[in-house]
């Protein structure tokens, strides 16, 4: 279990309250990954979500780095969403600490708890949102790089 206050600042639980945190805060467990250890495989099947707590990981889809991630960012929240498998290969680009919340049991979680089911959604949205918006800057300077747009 990781300390609430620490949770309190990942922004993918934004907008929790003490307690509510508290709820989640069972569920974890801390993760380290040497450098070069993968977390998660492009092609797998979503088991838990990740938020890095200490280091940085290295998004890679078929082999080429999308981004790295450092504390705070989640791992896994679009195959947590739409339930298809694992859209990229995360691996630990530094010695990392990761803390895992398994999907079965924040499911179950948010089932019994549909406030709290509301906001963690939303939360995940808004990290949805800003990857979006992330993604799209990124096209368009490629894009005018290239003589587009």
């Amino acid at each position: 279990m990781e300390d609430i206050g620490l949770l309190k600042s990942f922004k993918f639980f934004r907008g929790l309250k003490t307690l509510e945190l508290a709820e989640i805060n069972k569920l974890t467990e801390r993760v380290v990954y040497r450098k070069g250890e993968i977390v998660v495989r492009e092609g797998e099947s979503t088991e838990s979500i990740y938020i890095v707590k200490e280091g940085t990981v290295r998004v890679e889809k078929t082999g080429r780095l999308l981004t790295t991630l450092e504390s705070g960012s989640p791992i896994g929240e679009i195959a947590f969403v739409d339930k298809m498998p694992r859209s990229a290969t995360v691996t630990a680009d530094a010695d990392s600490v990761l803390i895992r919340l398994p999907v079965s049991a924040l499911e179950r979680l948010l089932e019994r708890n549909t406030q709290l089911g509301a906001k963690v959604y939303k939360a995940v949205a808004v990290t949805l949102c800003e990857r979006l918006r992330d993604a799209t800057d990124t096209l368009l300077l490629l894009s005018e790089r290239e003589g587009g747009i």
